[in-house]
């Protein structure tokens, strides 16, 4: 599953200063423009689960259902 977001309120502007933040407590990038306004996108780790029900009697392992 793809996502995207497009920030229509960034486009066109002049960039004056792109930081990127890596902390324990907190990641992202601020972009400042020369207009005096700040993007800010945090980025949230995140946990994928991807169950799977599997027939091992054989010693094979043969996925039964996802």
């Amino acid at each position: 599953m793809k996502n995207s977001v497009t920030l229509k309120e960034a486009a066109a502007k002049t960039v004056k200063r792109m930081t990127v933040t890596f902390d324990p407590d907190y990641n992202a990038v601020e972009v400042e423009f020369t207009d005096g306004t700040v993007m800010a996108v945090d980025m949230i780790p995140a946990v994928k689960i991807r169950p799977q029900y599997q027939n091992v009697k054989t010693g094979d392992t043969k996925i039964i259902r996802t």
